[in-house]
């Protein structure tokens, strides 16, 4: 099916949005294409340096920065200096990158939840991604990716009493080598964090003949929640003992639910041959730790595949863990456990065959409101007329959600719909977000009073969008999600909603 999306109405919501921002708010521009010129931070003469709008502003201001790579090797890129600012890419971590600091993104002087990062690829850190010390920022929607340290936490180090929150971001491929050999994705020390929707992915630390500890995420001596993360295909290796290739916990109170911890690995070379390794999913020592809704699978070591625990008590429900637990804690198990084949896609999320989905907690509404992928949380996945949280970090949807093509001013987008044969679908987009739970269909994630409907039709659907052109609807962001059905039963879902800004 064909139709064609007229934006302009976007435009005039756009600028309602705007008018209501805060009339004490000041919006900085940054544009790295205007250095060496250091500018004024107006839209029309950006600061050339993140550092300039930041030490230009005030707390409660939010500071837009342009596509680019930020550098200030060898020192901080970026360091919030105790303000509570917004610092935003406004074209993503794909094209804005913050590189070569040492860290490359300070938190050290008692910021709270309104200092946000938000959309950048953050790398090649000489000891940290990103430091926080004493502070509790939130850090939204970035990649942090191939940092090399060996301080510990080449990814994030938390530490000093920090609290803060992560969620949406990739934190992939760091790297955490001698002599400390600890906590390649996240170190934390002597603090409490909350750790959302995050996928820990690809990290790896070795010590050189000390001892490898939680190649995702090392955690001493602080209060965590992981609530609907994948941590996987990290690696704990070294030519002495490793423990926790996902995680390594000492003295410390964990809260897990909804995670999936898959192919994470403590050993040296071959586990059964070379250096042995404990605790592949994840280590805990003297940690009490509740486990709910997640999925354990596939992971390696040599003693405690899965999951390995000492001196800790340990709670689990609604978990499929592949192995027995490891180790001097007794287990106290809830109800609705498995230890069954989850039949996981390579990235993790669940098939439609999966023995994962529509079995997690019946009593919980749902562990985040969305999953990683923008999917509605919770959903009727087994498609009996009833919604259930699914296991693991993936919700798994009957109604899926593709676009081709690049929001651009005379460009076109195609946008397809599939839901199981027989299904019909319509297709709606609005300017602002929510999470209006509409049971048993999962939740509206557009806002309802903003919605315009612009598609319908059979599965497969595709509905085709052109965009006007000229410079007027530049900037602007819109949502989009579908809602597909089965024409007789109630059953159905909404698909996971898709932000296209128009650049």
């Amino acid at each position: 099916m064909n139709a064609s999306l007229t934006l302009r109405r976007l435009s005039r919501a756009f600028a309602v949005l705007l008018a209501s921002v805060a009339s004490g708010q000041t919006t900085h521009y940054v544009d790295v294409s205007a250095c060496p010129t250091a500018g004024t931070g107006t839209e029309l003469d950006p600061f050339c340096a993140i550092q300039s709008a930041i030490d230009a502003a005030q707390s409660g201001d939010l500071i837009l920065v342009a596509p680019g790579d930020y550098t200030a090797f060898p020192n901080t890129v970026v360091d919030f200096s105790g303000k509570d600012v917004v610092v935003r890419s406004t074209h993503g971590p794909s094209q804005t990158k913050l590189s070569y600091g040492s860290p490359v993104v300070r938190f050290a002087n008692g910021e709270q939840s309104g200092a946000v990062l938000e959309g950048f690829t953050v790398t090649r850190g000489g000891t940290h991604g990103i430091q926080i010390s004493g502070a509790s920022p939130t850090i939204r929607g970035n990649v942090i990716t191939k940092n090399n340290g060996s301080a510990g936490g080449s990814g994030v180090r938390i530490s000093a009493g920090a609290s803060p929150l992560f969620e949406d971001n990739e934190v992939r491929s760091n790297s955490c080598a001698p002599p400390s050999g600890d906590g390649g994705g996240f170190y934390i020390e002597n603090s409490s964090a909350l750790l959302v929707r995050n996928q820990i992915v690809s990290n790896h630390v070795f010590a050189d003949y000390g001892r490898s500890h939680g190649a995702g995420l090392f955690i001493r001596s602080s209060t965590v929640g992981l609530i609907g993360n994948l941590v996987a295909g990290n690696m704990a290796t070294d030519e002495a003992r490793n423990h926790g290739g996902g995680l390594y916990a000492f003295e410390s109170t964990l809260d897990l639910q909804g995670n999936t911890f898959a192919d994470n690995y403590a050993a040296d070379a071959d586990p059964f041959i070379g250096t042995p390794g404990t605790g592949g999913g994840m280590y805990l020592e003297n940690s009490p730790t509740t486990i709910s809704d997640s999925i354990y699978w596939g992971n390696l070591a040599t003693d405690g595949t899965d999951i390995a625990a000492f001196g800790s008590t340990l709670g689990m429900a609604y978990t499929d863990l592949g192995v027995p637990l490891y180790g001097s804690t007794a287990i106290t198990t809830g109800p609705g456990n498995l230890a069954v084949d989850p039949l996981l896609s390579a990235s993790y999320r669940l098939t439609s065959s999966s023995p994962a989905i529509d079995v997690g907690d019946p009593a919980a509404s749902a562990v985040s409101s969305i999953d990683g992928d923008i999917d509605p949380r919770v959903l009727d996945g087994d498609l009996d007329g009833a919604q259930r949280l699914d296991m693991g970090w993936d919700e798994y949807n009957p109604t899926t959600l593709a676009v081709v093509g690049t929001a651009t001013p005379g460009g076109s987008l195609m946008f397809q719909v599939d839901a199981p044969p027989g299904w019909n679908f319509a297709l709606a987009y609005s300017t602002g977000v929510q999470g209006i739970v509409a049971a048993p269909f999962g939740s509206i994630l557009i806002d309802p009073s903003q919605l315009v409907l612009f598609g319908a039709g059979a599965v497969p659907g595709v509905t085709n969008v052109n965009i006007p052109g000229g410079p007027s609807l530049l900037g602007i962001e819109f949502h989009v999600q579908a809602f597909a059905r089965n024409p007789g039963p109630k059953i159905g879902s909404f698909s996971r909603r898709v932000s296209l800004r128009v650049q």
